[in-house]
């Protein structure tokens, strides 16, 4: 008999929870299921009840960390205000998210060493990566179409941004004091905002 949705759903959080605390003390190969099991209060098979694998466990996580940062990009992409305006609302909204993960970001990089070794995993990773750049490429595309911003490769663009944030969290994690969120990106997006307006803009 299948567990009822509430208490399922009670569970899988009580398991996530539990992994993210294993995984932040130990790497994704050195870590078991048993300790994860052992951490969550639950027994190994109750683990594999809801994750028959360490990989699904991972996949799960990684959903878990970036699902509200793709949610929010979707929702600025029909949000009214100019392409520039709603860039800047994105920063800030990543500098929030990056200011509240930072407890998992050994996690996180584990996910990148992972994804170094592992497949499954890299396909996850790149999984969000592409539908993150997807939207930042129709949301940038709307700024070209309106003549806000310069025709530019949007591609590029959207590459660039991603590139910026993952630059300034890997310069934050080793060295603090030369990051700040909330101003070290913001100065970069608005540079590069600036950058791709027109003139009447």
């Amino acid at each position: 008999m299948a567990p009822r949705p509430n208490v399922a759903e009670k569970c899988i959080e009580q398991i996530l929870d539990a992994a993210m605390v294993v995984f932040a003390q130990a790497s994704f190969q050195e870590a078991s299921m048993d300790e994860i099991a052992r951490e969550a209060g639950l027994s190994k098979g109750a683990i594999y009840l809801y994750f028959n694998s360490k990989d699904a466990l991972i996949g799960s996580i990684l959903d878990r960390l970036f699902s509200v940062e793709l949610d929010a990009l979707k929702e600025l992409q029909t949000a009214p205000g100019s392409v520039s305006d709603r860039l800047m609302a994105l920063d800030r909204q990543v500098a929030d998210d990056m200011i509240r993960m930072t407890p998992v970001f050994p996690i996180l990089y584990e996910f990148y060493a992972e994804a170094a070794r592992k497949e499954s995993v890299r396909q996850v990773l790149k999984g969000y990566y592409d539908a993150y750049h997807e939207r930042l490429v129709e949301l940038l595309r709307q700024g070209v179409e309106s003549a806000e911003f310069r025709a530019v490769n949007v591609h590029d663009v959207a590459s660039a941004i991603l590139a910026i944030y993952e630059g300034l969290a890997l310069l934050w994690t080793v060295d603090p004091e030369k990051t700040t969120w909330g101003e070290t990106n913001q100065t970069a997006i608005r540079l590069l905002v600036n950058g791709l307006r027109t003139e009447s803009n």
